[in-house]
């Protein structure tokens, strides 16, 4: 007896901060945990579950999941162990179908639609004599969580962070009120839907108002511009279509848009860089052409200067000569005086 009432403390002390984890998010705090342990479920199953005989033996007399949690195990991330699960499956409904084959034949009946629905629902949603693992262990969770905060309601710590959330929904609000809790707990859980309903309210108003043409101009508030789909979750619970990815696969993806994110940034700078690149090549091949533009012309200068040198060295030949006949003549000139 000791030993199971440290393991209750233990269970309602973990469950406690479990709770006070999901009072701080945007969500109804109990369809918050029954989603996350619907994963969990999941999780523990893939993990040490699938070869486990009782468990097989009940998942194929509930004829598998139902649809919502059937598409929900393929977003685990485990094909593996999944076709085990459904390889199981498939041959428990070869047996049923050969069954169901074999009382029809017998009976001579038309086949029908109507005649398998009295025989097996073979789809699993509306099994009669056992439904989906997972909508039963989470109806127990439900049930199991709401009653604990129900009792946690008197505590002033738990209390105070209550009040502060964003609060239960209207379904979870009315499952609690049929747990039976005390006038204290009674008091608070009115006094917050009161608060929930009336802020609802308020922030509807002011977002109908605000679309009249009158008042345009005016800018929406955050309450107001979400007040419509909070007003939904609140009457019918948390949307469960924005969890339809396992957290896991989830991160992973965030991760992944994460790296494409920084990769397009990389890619951009790598843009610039390629045009600026660009520019420079195009710089260097207009430099390029002006110095072979250039080169050309000190080559038509050099040959211009090379003409001129002969010229010069032509003209300086005959001066040497015209030098030469000059001397000859004055030599004669003086040998006939």
């Amino acid at each position: 007896m000791v030993r199971q009432f440290k393991k209750e403390n233990i269970e309602r002390h973990f469950t406690y901060f479990k709770l006070i984890d999901a009072l701080k998010t945007e969500f109804c705090p109990i369809c918050f945990m029954v989603n996350k342990s619907s994963w969990d479920y999941f999780d523990s199953f893939l993990y040490e579950g699938v070869n486990d005989p009782q468990l097989r033996e009940r998942l194929r007399k509930a004829k598998g999941y139902c649809r919502t949690h059937a598409w929900q195990l393929s977003q685990c991330g485990d094909a593996f162990g999944t076709a085990i699960i459904y390889h199981d499956l498939v041959q428990q409904l070869i047996e049923d179908i050969s069954l169901l084959d074999k009382k029809r034949s017998k009976k001579k009946e038309k086949f029908s639609l109507g005649f398998l629905k009295e025989q097996h629902n073979l789809a699993g949603d509306k099994a009669k004599n056992s439904g989906c693992p997972v909508c039963a262990h989470l109806a127990d969770m439900e049930e199991a969580y709401l009653g604990l905060m129900v009792k946690y309601l008197n505590e002033p710590d738990f209390v105070n962070i209550y009040r502060n959330s964003i609060g239960l929904c209207y379904p979870h609000f009315k499952i609690a009120l049929h747990l039976e809790p005390d006038q204290n707990a009674l008091t608070i859980l009115f006094e917050k839907e009161n608060a929930i309903i009336a802020t609802l309210q308020a922030e509807l108003a002011e977002f109908i108002r605000k679309h009249d043409y009158r008042y345009t101009k005016e800018q929406f508030t955050d309450g107001e511009r979400t007040a419509w789909l909070r007003t939904i979750s609140h009457f019918v619970g948390m949307d469960w279509t924005a969890f339809k990815a396992h957290p896991r696969i989830k991160e992973k993806a965030e991760q992944l848009q994460l790296k494409i994110e920084q990769l397009l940034r990389v890619n951009e700078r790598q843009q610039k860089e390629l045009i600026r690149l660009k520019s420079i090549e195009s710089k260097a091949a207009s430099l390029h052409y002006r110095v072979a533009q250039q080169g050309k012309t000190i080559q038509t200068q050099e040959m211009n200067i090379a003409g001129l040198r002969s010229e010069r060295d032509h003209l300086l030949q005959l001066l040497k000569e015209l030098r030469e006949t000059v001397t000859q003549y004055q030599k004669k000139s003086n040998a006939l005086e």
